[in-house]
């Protein structure tokens, strides 16, 4: 990200992203997802954080929160 400090603290945003994972099982996507959260603190230092994580099957409007 050249040009951008990403340490400079007078604006600071909360962004919350929505991705889909294509896993196996509900263990498999929770490790996905903290893996892919685990990456973004040590690149950004930015809290990461899972905050829910749904199964939401292709092709169907119906979710559902995996404990």
């Amino acid at each position: 990200m050249e040009g951008i400090s990403l340490m400079n603290n007078e604006n600071r945003y909360r962004v919350e992203l929505s991705l889909n994972l294509w896993c196996e099982s509900d263990e498999e996507a929770k490790a996905v997802a903290e893996a892919i959260c685990d990456e973004q603190k040590k690149r950004f230092d930015n809290r990461c954080q899972v905050v829910k994580l749904v199964e939401s099957p292709f092709g169907s409007l119906a979710e559902w929160e995996v404990e």
